[in-house]
């Protein structure tokens, strides 16, 4: 089993993503490269970093790349989402957020942790997506003792994926495109007979660094 000082070592080490191969269409790399995983994608209008939004009515999520290359050339530019239909997104926000998966997970980040993700920003402090599968289970509910970690989850919500870009700030980027989508993992489904507790929400991504901050949370002398 792998110490929490070990995981916390390798999310530090700042290994860049591989390089994604060059197309020369109108789709790009990074969608294809999520097509190729299953992932169902469709455009995302505007650039705010409030960008997830139900799916529109005339929009229907694929990971057809014909479909993807209609979808490219009628909104060049656009952003993505992915459609959380056989997966969940856990968002982790490593400044806030290490000690509250170190408790959730028990301390044991064997294995889980491995599962593909993408990523906003760099560095120590970048802010982690990663992907597990999901059938159906009931999910347990965080709550706020799970400070700086969100499940993003629900069919009819889109998620932001690489490479869509906000108004300002990097992209996202895909992180170690080699790894697989990974079973998720038991801290986060729900005990027998518990609510689930991730009913469709609206994600978000994090206030950008130096823009105005509605909300303010510290944890552990962190401040986001």
């Amino acid at each position: 089993m792998k110490s929490v000082e070990e995981f916390l070592a390798n999310l530090h080490r700042g290994i860049p993503a591989e390089a994604m191969p060059t197309h020369h269409n109108s789709l790009q790399p990074e969608i294809e490269f999520a097509a190729s995983r299953g992932l169902k994608l469709a455009p995302l209008q505007g650039l705010s970093r409030f960008a997830s939004a139900s799916h529109p009515q005339s929009w229907y999520p694929s990971a057809d790349l014909v479909q993807l290359h209609r979808f490219s050339a009628e909104y060049p530019g656009c952003n993505w989402g992915m459609a959380t239909e056989g997966a969940i997104v856990l968002e982790y926000a490593p400044a806030i957020g290490r000690h509250s998966l170190c408790e959730l997970c028990d301390g044991n980040f064997e294995g889980w942790c491995d599962t593909l993700q993408f990523r906003f920003g760099s560095g120590p402090s970048a802010r982690r997506f990663l992907l597990f599968q999901h059938a159906g289970q009931k999910l347990r509910a965080l709550g706020t003792r799970a400070a700086g970690l969100s499940v993003h989850s629900g069919a009819r919500y889109l998620v932001p994926v690489p490479p869509s870009r906000f108004f300002s700030g990097p992209q996202l980027t895909w992180w170690e495109t080699s790894a697989a989508i990974g079973e998720i993992p038991w801290f986060l489904l729900a005990d027998d007979g518990e609510a689930d507790g991730n009913p469709p929400a609206v994600p978000a991504l994090p206030p950008l660094e130096g823009a105005p901050q509605e909300t303010c949370y510290v944890y552990d002398d962190c401040s986001f």
